[in-house]
């Protein structure tokens, strides 16, 4: 409120104008990702059922299919937060680093509290580098299902579901909310929550960047894939 106060009339009448448009196209964007999204249809594949099959014809997904991997890759869109809070990260890990090297030369006597703040904000650091982090591919073999992450901007995190404890496993989605939005989603969709449950086990969520009816197929094929583990009764 004191920026506001320090401004002339005009500019805050600008600056007050400026977010309301920002925000308006937001909600814009986020009604027509409302709107393209809902049940879609999933066609299995019929020779290899446990593989992808492939996606619609105008869909960005690519599929890349191979004798006992099937592997579906997805647009590597980054976001100005993914690419800030590696960013920040990365400095207060380095930071937290620096302290502990140089109170080992400056004050050992000091030395135990200073690892302890470098765990602290290497720790902090690393959870700042894995925030608002998207799934880029995702693999279906007879036996696994992988869900590749990038993580800090360069580097990949491989999260895997073996098909023999598929049991008790399933996925679900929603659409982000728009205030959860940010500045670079006005020219495109906003991202996808990915849910996977397992019985009594907190849920675990992916970020999917893609269209809705992408984010929707998605969902649906690795139900499916979930479900080709089960044994016949």
């Amino acid at each position: 409120m004191a920026l506001f106060s320090t401004l002339p009339p005009w500019a805050t009448l600008l600056v007050l104008g400026l977010f309301i448009v920002w925000a308006i196209r937001l909600w814009l964007n986020h009604r027509q990702a409302v709107k393209e999204s809902g049940p879609v249809d999933y066609i299995p594949n019929a020779d290899l059922p446990w593989a992808w099959p492939a996606p619609v014809a105008d869909s960005a997904l690519v599929l890349e299919q191979e004798e006992t991997c099937s592997r579906l890759d997805l647009a590597p869109v980054r976001s100005s937060n993914e690419v800030v809070l590696t960013l920040l990260g990365v400095f207060l890990a380095g930071l937290g680093i620096w302290i502990a090297l140089n109170s080992l030369f400056t004050a050992p006597e000091r030395l135990g509290m200073c690892v302890v703040a470098m765990v602290c904000l290497a720790g902090f650091g690393w959870m700042l580098a894995h925030a608002d982090t998207p799934v880029v591919a995702m693999e279906r073999t007879p036996d696994q299902l992988v869900l590749t992450v990038r993580v800090a901007v360069w580097l990949k995190r491989r999260t895997v579901y073996k098909a023999d404890r598929a049991r008790g496993l399933r996925f679900s989605g929603k659409l982000q909310g728009v205030l959860e939005m940010n500045t670079d989603q006005l020219d495109r969709f906003p991202d996808f929550y990915l849910f996977a449950y397992r019985k009594w086990l907190p849920s675990r969520r992916f970020l999917l960047r893609c269209h809705p009816r992408d984010a929707e197929w998605i969902v649906t094929g690795l139900n499916q894939w979930v479900e080709q583990q089960q044994p016949e009764v």
